[in-house]
């Protein structure tokens, strides 16, 4: 859907990336939930390394879309 933000490694900065998962961390806060698809390039691989740790120990918990389907 439109409303789904893409976090896309190739195409943008890791610091596009670090600022789109902290955006997507608030509006799961607000919303109860996010999701948001990424392309796992290097930028992408190397910012989820470093800030999904992060945002586990604040609370937050993700899943793969095979995992939602189950």
């Amino acid at each position: 859907p439109d409303s789904v933000p893409a976090l896309v490694g190739d195409a943008v900065t890791g610091d596009d990336v670090r600022r789109g998962l902290w955006a997507l961390a608030e509006r799961a806060a607000n919303d109860g939930y996010a999701s948001a698809h990424a392309a796992l390039g290097p930028g992408a691989l190397t910012a989820l390394e470093a800030l999904l740790p992060r945002l586990e120990r604040r609370g937050y918990r993700f899943v793969t879309l095979a995992e939602t389907s189950r």
